[in-house]
């Protein structure tokens, strides 16, 4: 299976920190989605090797479908 999308978690002094590497965005997501259940509080975000976008998950809370926010690299 070709991974297409890398999961990042930014770090303090605009460092980042690679995670994993996932088959596609919605597999990022869940991902993400799995991260933060584990250490709230975290930021991520993804980057599509196919397209060069950043994606950063938006939650507005724990109950709510992670909203997307796709920005051009």
């Amino acid at each position: 299976m070709r991974m297409t999308c890398d999961v990042f978690r930014q770090e303090a002094e605009e460092r980042v920190l690679w995670i994993a590497a996932v088959p596609d965005v919605e597999a990022g997501m869940a991902y993400v989605t799995e991260l933060l259940a584990l250490a709230p509080g975290q930021q991520y975000f993804m980057l599509d090797q196919r397209t060069g976008s950043k994606i950063v998950p938006k939650f507005a809370s724990k109950s709510d479908a992670p909203q997307v926010a796709v920005a051009a690299a």
